[in-house]
């Protein structure tokens, strides 16, 4: 496949993902640009996406980033696993404990019903 068919391949990828990614849709978030292996997305941050500091919270900064790996991942029209595919319903758990100062761990869980 050369360059041009591979590009044409990514942006079909990138509009067919958009049009049913409700998460990003939910984040407001756009696709700017996407080629094979690559993917620029923007977010703005709004009041309802601010912790206790006023400032964004570091999971919706990791949402837009992932959802721009996820994107760049499958620009060649390939589906990559990752981690278990959560599904509408699923309970997921998360704990952390902090071993040591600024070091933590932690652990999800997810409960299907």
């Amino acid at each position: 496949m050369n360059s041009v068919d591979e590009l044409e391949v990514a942006k079909r990828v990138g509009e067919a993902m958009m049009c049913n990614d409700k998460a990003a849709q939910a984040l407001d978030i756009a696709l700017l640009e996407i080629r094979p292996g690559f993917a620029k997305m923007s977010m703005k941050v709004r009041a309802d996406m601010l912790n206790g500091f006023d400032i964004c919270h570091g999971g919706m900064t990791y949402s837009l980033a992932d959802t721009a790996f996820a994107y760049a991942c499958n620009s060649h029209n390939m589906n990559y696993l990752l981690t278990k595919k959560e599904k509408l319903g699923h309970w997921l758990e998360l704990g952390g404990k902090e071993e040591t100062a600024g070091d933590t761990k932690e652990k999800v869980q997810s409960k299907g019903e």
